[in-house]
């Protein structure tokens, strides 16, 4: 079903010449349409009942504008004559028109960010558990937890009592090994086997179906470059001051996932990760210094992304885009020598909305991207102690 509405803005323009009469224009221009292009699905409730896709596109789209009035009056000269000349205009300059939708870093960083946080969410919610450590190495799992905690006070004590050592060169070397080998080694065990423990409760008792979503918005600013001259009355003309666009970009994946238990046998392969698909983002991890790939890029997450998934099926996925551009622009007169006169000022001003909702069906895989300055200040103090932990330990 296509629903449109045309916004239409009156234009008007009104000038005069002395000993002439006043010269009226009256005009309306189409800036936009409201447009809803939908679709229907009767039988979604018998869909959602059954876990089966009841999604359906959706579009809209918004453009609504107030063109600037700019008023004046002054004089001009014709054979050395001087004649009474003025008027006002209802203009759209320096105004942009509607646009589709956009498609720049921005807004790649948004999607590549609202997919991390539903997959996120998603593990989060069926427990799902993926280890660099064989299998083998959780046999124990209690005598791997009391090793741990004594390693971890052993560390606390050593960074403690480092400094009996004496001289700065040999406690800064001290310090380093031994924050390397506590942040390379103990961290990431401690890690695994709470998410181990918690994995194994999810599994004992959760939902069999999930529904979750991750979304991002981020704006962002744009200037225009002056814009002129744009038709007035004899002896003067009208420029814009640059367009001032204000742009919001935001997008959401709603996803739901119906979640099987897995039995015994298969509970170690599937569940925790175990499998030949790991392999690749588990050698990654292991190479040394992937970290600092991590820093400046999403390689890591969109290797893990790529060759590991969720225990069970996505029956549903829609991405939704919600774009939102405010626009606004000066516009003023602007006297032609040897005419002179008061100065008229004005604003355009715009507002563009556009809503997309697409089916997806199956949750869509992440892409390499280099980082944004804000998400690499995001979490980097533990990577700059690293470094300055190599550094230092040399």
């Amino acid at each position: 079903m296509r629903i449109l509405t045309p916004n239409y803005v009156d234009n008007s323009q009104t000038s005069y010449f002395e000993g002439s009469p006043p010269t009226v224009n009256n005009w309306s221009q189409n800036y936009g349409n409201d447009v809803r292009e939908r679709t229907s699905n009767p039988g979604y409730r018998v869909a959602i009942a059954k876990h089966q896709d009841a999604s359906s596109p959706y579009h809209r789209e918004v453009h609504n504008a107030e063109w600037a009035l700019v008023t004046d009056s002054g004089y001009t000269y014709v054979s050395g004559k001087r004649y009474a000349v003025g008027g006002s205009t209802r203009c759209s300059g320096g105004l942009y028109f509607p646009v589709s939708l956009p498609s720049n870093g921005n807004t790649i960083a948004a999607e590549d960010i609202a997919l991390k946080r539903l997959k996120a969410k998603l593990a989060t919610d069926v427990g799902a558990f993926k280890s660099l450590v064989p299998l083998g190495e959780y046999k124990e799992l209690r005598g791997m937890v009391h090793s741990s905690s004594e390693v971890t006070a052993d560390f606390l004590k050593a960074a403690i009592t480092i400094k009996q050592r004496g001289g700065i060169r040999r406690m800064r070397k001290a310090l380093s090994q031994l924050w390397l080998q506590y942040s390379f080694a103990v961290a990431p065990t401690i890690g695994a086997i709470s998410d181990l423990s918690e994995s194994i409760v999810k599994t004992l008792d959760r939902d069999h179906v999930i529904t979750q979503y991750g979304q991002k918005t981020v704006r962002w600013q744009e200037n225009q470059p002056r814009g002129g001259p744009y038709g007035h009355h004899t002896g003067a003309s009208l420029y814009s001051s640059g367009a001032q666009l204000s742009h919001s970009y935001r997008v959401r994946y709603t996803a739901g996932h119906l979640v099987r238990i897995q039995s015994l046998n298969n509970y170690r392969s599937d569940h925790f990760g175990f499998t030949s698909k790991d392999v690749i983002s588990a050698a990654y991890e292991l190479t040394p210094f992937s970290w600092v790939a991590d820093y400046f890029s999403n390689m890591g997450d969109v290797l893990e992304d790529v060759f590991s998934g969720l225990s069970g099926s996505t029956f549903y996925c829609t991405k939704s885009v919600k774009y939102e551009r405010h626009t606004q622009c000066h516009v003023s007169s602007v006297w032609t020598p040897p005419s002179y006169g008061t100065v008229g000022h004005g604003t355009t001003r715009a507002y563009d909305m556009i809503f997309d909702r697409s089916v997806m069906g199956t949750i869509p895989h992440r892409s390499f991207r280099i980082k944004s300055m804000d998400e690499i200040r995001t979490n980097a103090i533990p990577k700059l102690l690293n470094l300055v932990s190599i550094l230092g330990s040399k």
